[in-house]
């Protein structure tokens, strides 16, 4: 199947929102959540599962070839997220050499072997190890979806979301030992996102649903900018008690539905406006996500270092400067893996036509 373009250039919209946000803070950041409540993390693990259902549903009735592609696929995000621990913890003991303190030594040591365990999450270092365990899990899931299973699917992900709103599991007492962080993401609440996405990706390749009536759209945009005030403080829509259902790690109730709202809102906007979505350098950081991705996590802990020099030294149009320059540098991960990609092509070219030439004259 062809690559749909639309996807990668909201990946790749959802890749750039991302790095702002990482770069200049979310307190700073003008991109951090700007229509409501739903951030651009919901969007991008939504679009991860709709683009996995895209690219390994083809296997299903292979089962051997889709666990083997898709555990395939989590090694290479799993290599992503330690080629960024090894910096990261690097970087660390040269601090640490520099200046020793007792303890530290072998309290980053722990940090390090359950950051590879995949248990402690450095700050910005949230996304990887869920998608890892996100696509572990995704043959079982793809096959049971296109076995016509995809509502009980999609409720038994609804039913671990909703169990996660109210159940609380404390972490060990080893957490607070070795100060283990455990993410700004519950990957038992956000797989509903990922889960939702393989079910829409598996019915978007079999047909396009019936849209509902264009009058949908004023009913959906509603509520969307509702919250949209609300988020911002123009005006105070949510009581105080309901603030709670916004929050992120647990992907709070309201903070769902916004999203819900809003996705279903932009697509039916695109197919009844007929908007021609697309920008061919946005949706080229989208072909190459998770290189982008991986990039843009090293750039921003680059960036907290250097960004209170540029600062103080340079102000605004300093950090605005900064800020341009990094996102253009985006385009350097997503063209040396493009060039990757396109040498890899060639040499399984070339092998197969070895192999043809060798059974000829065999």
């Amino acid at each position: 199947m062809e690559r749909v373009k639309s996807l990668d250039f909201f990946r790749g919209l959802m890749l750039i929102i991302i790095t702002v946000d990482h770069i200049l803070t979310p307190e700073k950041s003008p991109l951090w959540q700007p229509l409501g409540y739903a951030s651009a993390a919901s969007g991008f693990v939504f679009l991860a599962g709709i683009t996995t259902a895209i690219a390994y549903s083809r296997h299903v009735r292979q089962p051997g070839t889709l666990w083997r592609k898709c555990w395939q696929r989590s090694l290479v995000i799993y290599l992503s997220h330690v080629s960024l621990l090894a910096l990261y913890y690097g970087w660390q003991a040269i601090e640490l050499l520099m200046s020793p303190s007792p303890g530290s030594a072998q309290a980053m040591a722990a940090q390090a072997l359950f950051s590879l365990a995949l248990i402690h999450k450095p700050s910005l270092m949230d996304i990887l190890p869920m998608y890892v365990i996100f696509m572990m899990a995704a043959p079982l899931l793809l096959v049971l979806i296109n076995k016509g299973r995809h509502t009980a699917v999609l409720l038994a992900s609804l039913l671990c979301w909703l169990l996660i709103q109210f159940i609380n599991i404390p972490g060990p007492a080893w957490f607070s030992q070795y100060d283990l962080r455990i993410g700004a993401f519950n990957p038992l609440a956000w797989q509903f996102l990922f889960v939702a996405g393989l079910v829409s990706g598996t019915v978007f390749m079999r047909k396009p649903l019936n849209p509902p009536p264009s009058s949908t759209l004023a009913v959906l945009a509603v509520p969307v900018v509702l919250l949209l005030l609300d988020r911002h403080g123009i005006v105070d829509i949510l009581p105080a008690y309901l603030l709670p259902l916004t929050e992120r790690y647990n992907l709070g109730l309201i903070r769902l539905i916004n999203f819900a709202l809003l996705a279903t809102l932009i697509y039916l906007s695109i197919l009844y406006l007929k908007l021609n979505v697309g920008n061919r350098w946005v949706e080229f950081l989208g072909k190459h996500s998770l290189q982008v991705f991986t990039y843009s996590i090293l750039l921003a802990e680059v960036s907290a270092k250097v960004l209170p020099y540029i600062q103080h030294y340079s102000g605004t149009p300093g950090v605005t400067l900064y800020l341009a320059a990094s996102l253009i540098s985006l385009s350097i991960p997503a063209f040396l893996h493009s060039r990757y990609r396109i040498k890899v092509k060639i040499s399984r070219s070339r092998k197969k036509q070895s192999e043809v030439v060798t059974e000829k004259y065999a």
